[in-house]
This record gives C-alpha cells, structure tokens and sequence, in this order.
C-alpha cells in the first residue's frame, strides 16, 4: 500500500497513495496460462521454488525481477507451482523517482514482451 513498486506508466497515470486493501483478504490464484508480472518486494518464495528466486544480469536491474517473475511462473506450471497474491504487509514510502527515466528503462517489458 501507499506507494507499491509499479510499473512508470501506472505511475504516472494513478494517483497514489495507492491502497490494495479489501474487505476479502483471501489469496487470489493466478491460473495456469495467465502471466502476472510479480516484483522482489515483499515476495514469499516457497522452499520448492526457490529456483525462481534468481535474478537475471542481462537486462535492466528495474525490470529484472519483473521478467524473473515471468519466466518462473512458466517453469512452474510444469511442476505443478502456481503464483498466489496475498494482502499488502507492508506500506511502501519510496524516494523520488524520474518517472520518464524508470519507463525508458521498462522500455523491452513494454515493447518486447509477447
């Protein structure tokens, strides 16, 4: 809550502060063959799936964890593990940020992911 890692565009186009709080605090599952992007923050990772922890060093370090999230949820559905959302635990209070400079540095989530 308040202010979540998001992508620049959200952003820049939500007020915040932002507030995912709900009067249903059950887990929303993602079903298998729906892609969600998860971030590094405030992220549980089971024993089981620890693999999918690992951060790629090839693109941008504000997106890395955004295509690792992508590529373990694939890998997963092969063995069976499925991506879960939770309630927010934490408040978020970030320092500031060049909005246009993070979304030039999105730039291959938004024009290069299929």
């Amino acid at each position: 809550d308040n202010d979540p890692d998001v992508d620049a565009v959200l952003r820049m186009t939500q007020n915040l502060p932002m507030q995912f709080a709900s009067e249903d605090d059950r887990a929303v599952v993602v079903p298998r063959g729906v892609f969600s992007p998860y971030n590094a923050q405030a992220t549980l990772i089971m024993k089981r799936a620890f693999w999918g922890a690992l951060l790629p060093i090839t693109v941008h370090g504000r997106v890395s964890d955004i295509w690792r999230g992508l590529s373990a949820q694939r890998l997963g559905w092969d063995i069976g593990i499925s991506l879960a959302f939770l309630p927010p635990v934490v408040d978020q209070f970030r320092n500031a940020h060049n909005y246009l400079a993070d979304m030039d540095s999105e730039a291959d989530l938004y024009f290069k992911g299929e």
